[in-house]
């Protein structure tokens, strides 16, 4: 049985198209795997230089490479040493979000990993510092290789094993996507054109969709997933139709997660791997599914400091190769990509960039001063309402120790009766029954315990 199952992954190898093996790495060796491991006893007789065997239990024995890692990203610093478990179940991993996925990206860490596949290297730090990792399936992570990476930023450490592997990386709002670099040179701006036609929605009935859309997902996969189911599970979670989902090939990937995902991102990523894209049908009540274009770019005015626009405009195009620039007026308007577009706003004015940086991360969704509240509630669990408030594109950001440590209680229940109320009044007949004081930024609330003040 063992021998036939490798013939069978080797037929099936030699016989796909020119250009997709490089697509079907995972379903040959997941194949196998999966008939090794659950058709075959399972005995192992471990030995310091031996095969590498998966036992039951999940534990690689033999020569799997060894693995080092310490951590100074400000939890004091922590040993792994051997590297034996193959993964932490994805279940099983608290994933941070919002301004802790970005802080873990900041992070330093020193590792050394020799002779590990590159997979289990990116699961590794998927489950030692709980940051997704999207592994697009052009990738082979199959090799094996060495890395010593000393006091780097985590974002670093990645973008160094994505090089090694052929790929650059791309960071969305809850994710770090890996694929081809010219894949990953689009994806921002992919999810930032998508994001951009659903605030152009016109009519309430729009902006009720827009919402509707910016409500936020996790999504988990197991292995031997396909990705046409995944995007099905996708469409079914915001209500969409699908045109053109015979497009999507019937790959295999490995497990895998896209934590706390809006439909632009999560729709985004999932085609683009499989050098696709999408559009938004009428009123954004479905997507109809179409290759990526040789050109993909966002259009942003930029105001000159200092010189003319007629200046201004040559002397970016010469600073930034591939954008195009127009003067209107005294401004210039620019397209290239979102990574160009921030380079130049960074090179005009660093704060102010950082603090678009900041709003484009929530991808189009309204700011908070610019929305209405409306809601009749008798005695619900503050945490439904809360639940319900993430659902539409707002973050609720809060230290759990410190509100428990306050006696600060979610389960609390509360009753509110609001009509187009502001932000600052929802929110504040909200928390006050509750304890708890708030503040408010773009789209983003802060919760501390009242006594804190």
């Amino acid at each position: 049985m063992r021998k036939a199952a490798a013939t069978a992954a080797e037929h099936r190898r030699k016989t796909l198209p020119a250009g997709r093996a490089a697509n079907r790495w995972a379903a040959s060796g997941l194949l196998v795997a999966w008939l090794l491991f659950n058709c075959l006893p399972v005995q192992v007789s471990p030995a310091a230089d031996g095969p590498k065997v998966m036992t039951r239990t999940g534990k690689l024995v033999g020569g799997a490479g060894d693995e080092t890692e310490t951590d100074s990203g400000g939890s004091g610093t922590s040993g792994i040493g051997p590297l034996s478990a193959l993964s932490l179940p994805l279940d099983d991993i608290a994933w941070r979000t919002d301004r802790n996925f970005r802080q873990a990206l900041e992070g330093r860490i020193s590792a050394v990993w020799r002779g590990v596949p590159g997979r289990l290297i990116l699961q590794r730090l998927e489950q030692q510092h709980q940051v997704a990792i999207f592994l697009d399936g052009r990738i082979d992570p199959s090799r094996k290789h060495t890395f010593e990476i000393s006091d780097r930023p985590l974002g670093e450490a990645i973008g160094q094993i994505a090089d090694a592997l052929g790929a650059a990386p791309a960071v969305l709002r809850n994710v770090v996507y890996l694929g081809p670099p010219e894949a990953a040179a689009t994806l921002r701006t992919l999810v930032r054109l998508r994001a951009g036609e659903l605030s152009a929605l016109p009519s309430q009935e729009g902006k009720r969709r827009r919402l509707e859309l910016a409500g936020r997902r996790t999504f988990r996969w197991d292995d031997l997933t396909t990705p046409r189911d995944l995007l099905k599970q996708m469409a079914a979670e915001w209500s969409l139709e699908l045109e053109g989902e015979d497009q999507v090939p019937h790959d295999l990937w490995a497990a895998g997660a896209l934590p706390e995902t809006d439909a632009s991102e999560a729709l985004s990523c999932l085609l683009l791997t499989c050098g696709l894209t999408f559009e938004w049908t009428d009123s954004a009540a479905g997507i109809v599914i179409r290759p990526v274009p040789a050109e993909v770019r966002v259009e942003e005015l930029h105001t000159p400091r200092g010189q003319s626009a007629r200046q201004a405009a040559k002397e970016w195009t010469e600073k930034f190769p591939g954008i195009t620039a127009t003067v209107q007026g005294r401004k210039v308007l620019v397209r290239g990509t979102v990574e160009q577009q921030e380079a130049l706003a960074d090179s005009l004015d660093p704060k102010t960039a950082a603090r678009q940086r900041g709003r484009d991360s929530t991808s189009g969704a309204t700011p908070l001063s610019r929305r209405r509240f409306t809601l009749r509630v008798e005695r619900v669990p503050a945490e439904a309402l809360f639940k319900r408030l993430k659902a539409t594109a707002i973050l609720i950001e809060y230290d759990a120790e410190q509100l428990e440590a306050a006696g600060i209680d979610f389960s609390q229940p509360v009753s509110m009766n609001v009509s187009d109320a502001t932000a600052e009044e929802f929110f504040r007949q909200l928390c006050e029954p509750l304890k708890l004081t708030f503040e408010i930024d773009g789209l983003t609330v802060r919760l501390k315990p009242a006594s804190s003040e």
